[in-house]
């Protein structure tokens, strides 16, 4: 099952600055009912001051220094520093669903829309909130949030790419940036106080009463009323965005059909507005244009079969997110009893709806111990998948599940043959999460599982390239900064101290957290075992990659301010 929430614990060795690495076992889920009500008490209270403060300290000497922009265009790499900057924010918040499965889904449906592009300035990078307001907002530069309220109201995968293709097009459009330069008073502390408001509403489970609060801020209301899309973006965004949708694999009806259901919902509960439409306002005129959009292409495929077949087209994955997330929901208000009678005593309209209750319901029961029912559910997750014609075995949600109930990593080696970045990471998330596989009879397969890590990263694109810094926030790579630590903590298992910090200073300069990545990388040459490990043959090329980047690092913050440490 999916690491559900990577939670970061502390690392072996006693000279880590970094944040921890990355948990993504169940077991964490189990214990977590113990003290999760004190845990979002504790985070409520402290959320809307904390992360205001976090996001003003963070900002305070990183962000370009623009003054006012409202006369000049804002060029695309400051909109990309911005876009980053609140990113990294949200990042630290409660609410941020550091979690591979769910990123790397929402990623797969923005490159395949991205790839539905001629051309682009941006790379996509979307992340998601665990929030259960219907929600997604485009940042500068190319970042996209998603609620998981939002995943969870669509009822098919073309709504949500529906709405993503949307939201990409405001960025591909310029919108923000254009909102800037047509406004006399937005300007970029107005934004950052935005962002202040955007990350305290992640960080708590009342998210838009401290979302609302941050906002009541001059500059963030400035911000929050200037930043709502006209309807002549909103337009171009439907236009654009459905020219995305009908390009790519996803059926182009998905755009009409959710924005239909949103306003509807809407104008039947006025007391509870979608969040959504407070930024992206939505009338009568905009259905009527997407719908006339729909006729057009229906007509155009009248003589083609596009619908047979329907289950056999679509992406499983999409409706193992929504169990998941509808669990991280449930499971946040009702009792281990209460969520199994809630799921359970469902009457799923379709096989798709019934295959995605049955993966909740083997979830519910693994977390509560139940084994031999989480396996009966399971089992009938894996027949239903075979049924539609497609292996389960290609769906890591399943897989990962069937590990821990297993526990045994079999599954996923039997799998490694693919050279999936996705289930490498999981797989050694898996490894080190396990005690009983890191004593001294499994040293082989630390060792392997050493190089695995060490191949992914050396064929990865988007390695940190500090003869250009400016690039490091062009998008974040969640898989990189994954390998990153898990790489270090496999390195602290294995006792390499030089390895260990090396790719805790990488996974900081993904951050963009130079200054801190310098004070990592220096740290190898003060320990008094410097010299000793300078010795071995095995450490000397990564030494020498050490001193060449402690030497750019310093270039490089000689002109450039360093970020306030935490």
């Amino acid at each position: 099952m999916p690491v559900f929430l990577i939670i970061f614990v502390t690392l072996f060795s006693p000279y880590v600055l970094a944040k921890p690495p990355l948990d993504l076992s169940l077991d964490f889920l189990k214990n977590q009912n113990q003290n999760q009500n004190q845990n979002q008490n504790q985070s409520q209270s402290q959320s809307q001051s904390q992360n205001q403060n976090n996001f003003q300290n963070d900002n305070k000497n990183i962000l370009p220094e623009l003054g006012d922009i409202s006369s000049t265009e804002l060029p695309i790499y400051q909109e990309r520093e911005i876009g980053f900057q609140v990113l990294q924010s949200i990042r630290k918040t409660p609410s941020f669903l550091d979690d591979i499965f769910v990123l790397n889904y929402l990623n797969k449906i923005g490159k395949s829309l991205k790839n539905a592009q001629k051309k682009s300035e941006f790379d996509l990078t979307l992340f998601a909130i665990n929030d259960s307001s219907v929600n997604a907002f485009a940042l500068p530069g190319g970042y996209i949030g998603v609620n998981s309220g939002l995943i969870l109201l669509a009822e098919n995968e073309s709504e949500l790419a529906g709405v993503l293709s949307h939201e990409i097009s405001h960025i591909e459009q310029r919108h923000i940036a254009r909102k800037i330069y047509q406004s006399k008073k937005l300007t970029i502390p107005s934004l950052i106080a935005m962002g202040v408001a955007m990350a305290a509403a992640a960080a708590s489970d009342n998210s838009g009463n401290v979302a609302t609060a941050a906002i009541s801020t001059t500059q963030a209301a400035l911000a929050h009323n200037e930043l709502a899309f006209s309807r002549e973006f909103e337009q171009e965004a439907d236009r654009f965005g459905f020219d995305l949708l009908r390009k790519s694999k996803f059926d182009a009806h998905g755009m009409a059909d959710f924005f239909a259901r949103l306003y509807s919902h809407n104008h039947s509960n006025e007391l509870n507005s979608y969040a959504y439409l407070q930024t992206h306002p939505l009338t009568l005129q905009r259905l009527s244009d997407m719908q006339n959009r729909e006729k057009v292409l229906a007509n155009a495929n009248a003589n083609a079969n596009v619908n047979a077949n329907a289950n056999k087209n679509v992406d499983l994955n999409f409706y193992f997110v929504k169990a998941y997330l509808d669990f991280l929901n449930l499971k946040k208000h009702n009792s281990p009893q209460q969520l199994l009678k809630i799921i359970s005593t469902r009457n799923p309209k379709n096989f798709l709806e019934n295959l995605s209750n049955n993966y909740e319901l083997a979830l519910v029961y693994f977390v509560n111990g139940d084994k031999n029912n989480a396996e009966k559910f399971l089992k009938l997750c894996q027949n239903q998948s075979e049924q539609l014609g497609k292996n389960w075995q290609n769906f890591l949600f399943l897989v990962d599940l069937q590990a821990n109930l297993d526990n045994s990593p079999k599954i996923y080696e039997n799998l490694l043959s693919k050279n999936s970045r996705e289930i490498i990471v999981l797989y050694a998330n898996f490894v080190l999460r396990n005690q009983n596989l890191q004593n001294s009879q499994n040293i082989k397969k630390l060792q392997n599982l050493d190089k695995l890590l060490d191949k992914q990263i050396s064929a990865s694109k988007n390695l940190p390239n500090l003869t250009n810094l400016t690039n490091i926030n062009k998008n974040f790579d969640f898989n990189l900064y994954y390998l990153f630590r898990l790489k270090a903590e496999l390195s602290a298992v294995l006792g390499n101290f030089i390895q260990q910090n090396f790719y805790i200073a990488n996974a900081m300069i993904l951050e963009g957290k130079f200054q801190a990545a310098l004070t990592q990388l220096e740290m190898i040459k003060n320990q008094q075992n410097y010299q000793n490990q300078n010795s071995k043959k095995e450490n000397f090329y990564l030494l020498s990659q050490v001193e060449a980047k402690i030497l750019q690092l310093k270039n490089y913050l000689k002109n450039n301010p360093p970020e306030n440490m935490q």
